[in-house]
């Protein structure tokens, strides 16, 4: 009787890409508290705080900037030996530099032909109302970050009728079936 067995060794962890990890959690959810309450009871134990409760909003930000930031990660990313991380740090690492890879390689026009915040089944005219009634109150900041959530709604969908348009006026809008669909579930709404 011959048992075969394949002995593989897990490289140790690397602690700085550890602390880099931790880093980048933080920095992913700073400043989007709807998601915080979505992922943590307690995000404080994160390091991470409290900001003001605002839906995602269309057309915010510098392109240029937010593709050097994600460049600048994109660096900082590859300053790390690779060969020294361990399995699942070399994973992770593979998978964040194609994920900051593919944002880079998106043009300025090209977001507006890839993005959707309106959208038959994935626009945030569907989504909303699933994240809303799946918003957790933990604490009273939470109860207040929801009425915030409630008034906000008014100037994000604005803005992402603005974007719409603007897709539209660019050649990439979207077919009379969808913006119907889109209609119907903002009244229903």
């Amino acid at each position: 009787f011959e048992l075969n067995a394949i002995l593989e060794i897990d490289k140790a962890d690397d602690a700085e890409f550890e602390k880099y990890m931790d880093e980048m959690l933080i920095a992913i959810f700073e400043g989007d508290q709807l998601s915080v309450n979505f992922f943590f009871k307690d995000y404080s134990i994160y390091g991470i705080e409290h900001v003001g409760a605002e839906l995602p909003k269309a057309g915010v930000g510098n392109y240029e900037e937010d593709m050097q930031e994600i460049k600048d990660i994109i660096d900082e990313l590859h300053s790390f030996d690779f060969d020294k991380l361990s399995n699942d740090q070399q994973l992770t690492y593979e998978i964040l530099d194609r994920y900051f890879a593919y944002i880079v390689s998106i043009t300025e026009e090209m977001n507006y032909m890839t993005n959707s915040y309106l959208g038959s089944y994935l626009g945030y005219q569907s989504n909303l109302p699933l994240e809303l009634a799946e918003y957790k109150f933990y604490t009273e900041q939470d109860v207040k970050d929801y009425i915030s959530y409630l008034e906000d709604a008014p100037e994000a969908f604005k803005s992402y009728y603005e974007f719409t348009v603007k897709q539209a006026d660019m050649g990439y809008g979207l077919p009379d079936h969808v913006i119907d669909s889109v209609i119907s579930q903002c009244e229903k709404f």
